[in-house]
């Protein structure tokens, strides 16, 4: 779904896919021309991390393929040339994302790339130059007590290598952008299955398909490690549902679809007496000095309709008519509805507001009245409060509510 704020010019589609392809463009020749420079010094770094990687002090380094090693020559240039084109990629990205997303999507967006490209060249050294040689120090160590000539494939260590900054960078990558996601409120129980099936989709396909042919066993537990890993960090937030003044209750409608309401709380600039107080149980509250003036706090309650995941918007003031036409439709694209009660018309009605509590518990009973079918709620909310005597009500027998058959209840003085 997308929203147009105000903020937003509405383009068509087209100068969206010629802006894509014109950065991609750019990234991508910028990429292959420092791949090829690259390619001019790999043979002296790969001279450099076979030196760092290998496990015993003398020559035990073979190429058994020379078109493998020449593929790895390739696969190297082309990660270094990755790696200097990561600012480029980074503004570009920036850049073609910002109009089209919330302030809180983007400033998580900002955060997540930069924090994983200086991750990945951290996680870089500390696999090269800290993990893997003690690791295959101790292999060597254990290949001469067993009495093997040690003789290593340098295609297999630097491919290994480069898997496991790979893989590394998937998890770390995946683990920050859940906790990123959970600060800044986008992680919710509302998102949480959005995000499980495009995290462990994309994450879970990249860890498997990209495992060497040397290593296929590890497929099936580093898939399992992952998504475990990844649950168990997000699972903070995947029951979590975002701050508001309440916390809304399902409820459903005649055909059984499940509801969840929200309550636009607008002072109409200071118009309207008739507030949200006491706060209802069971619905999401959002305060608004000027719904119809204010475009910060249109996107507030837009971004918040999205995280919670509602479906139904109700400003208890008015009708509605008066908000702007952009803010309505961006509700409908949001999968809500908006409603209005109209409650500013009943403070010409009355001397005081002492009862606007009660005013708005009638309004919203006969607001699900209408969309369940139940006439009960108004009926027992006002013998509640006292409005109902049982001398001043009378139904005939064996007459239950409902909108049909003749009429149930005869109020008298």
């Amino acid at each position: 779904m997308s929203i147009l704020l105000e903020s937003d010019r509405e383009s068509p589609p087209q100068s969206h896919l010629d802006e894509l392809s014109l950065r991609v463009t750019v990234v991508f020749v910028t990429t292959a021309l420092l791949t090829l420079v690259w390619s001019r010094f790999i043979d002296d770094g790969l001279e450099h991390v076979l030196g760092v990687l290998r496990p015993c002090p003398a020559n035990c380094m073979n190429v058994y393929d020379p078109a493998q090693w020449s593929a790895v020559r390739w696969l190297a240039s082309l990660l270094l040339g990755l790696f200097s084109a990561l600012p480029l990629m980074i503004f570009h990205i920036h850049r073609f994302a910002r109009p089209g997303l919330l302030a809180s999507e983007f400033s998580v967006l900002r955060r997540w790339t930069v924090a994983t490209s200086v991750i990945a060249f951290i996680i870089a050294y500390i696999v090269m130059y800290r993990l893997l040689p003690v690791l295959y120090a101790v292999g060597h160590d254990q290949h001469t007590t067993a009495g093997f000539e040690a003789q290593y494939n340098a295609v297999h260590v630097v491919m290994l290598a480069l898997y496991l900054v790979w893989v590394a960078c998937i998890f770390l990558a995946s683990w920050l952008l859940l906790h990123l996601s959970g600060q800044f409120g986008l992680l919710t129980a509302a998102t949480a299955d959005w995000y499980r099936w495009r995290l462990y989709g994309v994450g879970g396909l990249l860890v498997v398909v990209t495992v060497p042919a040397e290593a296929q066993a590890l497929s099936l537990p580093l898939l399992a490690m992952f998504i475990i890993t990844n649950e168990a960090i997000g699972n903070r937030w995947f029951e979590h549902m975002p701050h508001t003044l309440g916390t809304p209750s399902p409820r459903f409608d005649q055909e059984g679809r499940r509801r969840l309401y929200g309550l636009i709380d607008c002072a109409c600039l200071g118009g309207n007496d008739i507030r949200v107080h006491p706060l209802p149980e069971g619905y999401a509250v959002f305060r608004s000095e000027g719904l119809c003036r204010s475009a910060v706090e249109q996107e507030r309650i837009l971004e918040q309709t999205l995280r919670i995941g509602l479906t139904d918007l109700i400003v208890p003031g008015c009708t509605t008519k008066a908000c702007p036409a952009t803010f309505q439709n961006n509700v409908g694209r949001t999968g809500a509805t908006l409603h209005g009660l109209d409650l500013m018309r009943l403070q010409h009605h009355h001397v005081s507001t002492a009862s606007t509590g009660l005013q708005l518990q009638l309004a919203l009973s006969g607001f699900h009245r209408n969309a369940i079918g139940d006439d009960d709620g108004i009926v027992s909310l006002l013998s509640e409060e006292g409005w109902l005597p049982s001398d001043v009500l009378f139904m005939p027998e064996h007459q239950g509510w409902g909108p049909y058959g003749p009429q149930p209840v005869l109020f008298t003085h």
